[in-house]
């Protein structure tokens, strides 16, 4: 990962992102549709007519997803290079205390991250 190679020893950062495995994402490819928080064209939003922005231009080159992880795929590969977790929270969630009971499938979530070289 770049961030090993470009930060000091000890320096702290976060990563956050939406989450392919929250709830209204498996939903939606349960029912046939596309994952309500990634994009598959570069120019407009389609393959999910419950989405409030179906057939809507991308105006923002930048407001779509290259790839869109699970929290768990970002926790595996954070292990894989040696970076010390110190912190996951998973955050928004469609289940009643979901956030704390099923972090793994909120909307969104965050590491806080140490690098260690």
């Amino acid at each position: 990962m770049e961030i090993r190679r470009v930060a000091r020893s000890g320096a702290v950062f976060i990563l956050g992102s939406e989450n392919l495995a929250a709830w209204h994402n498996i939903f939606a490819l349960c029912i046939s549709f596309h994952p309500f928080s990634d994009h598959y064209s570069e120019y407009i939003r389609v393959g999910n007519p419950l989405s409030v922005h179906n057939k809507e231009p991308i105006k923002d080159p930048f407001s779509r997803h290259a790839k869109l992880p699970t929290a768990r795929a970002v926790k595996d590969l954070l292990e894989h290079y040696d970076f010390e977790i110190m912190k996951f929270r998973g955050f928004g969630h469609l289940l009643p205390l979901g956030d704390r009971l099923d972090r793994y499938h909120s909307f969104q979530f965050v590491f806080i991250n140490r690098v260690i070289k």
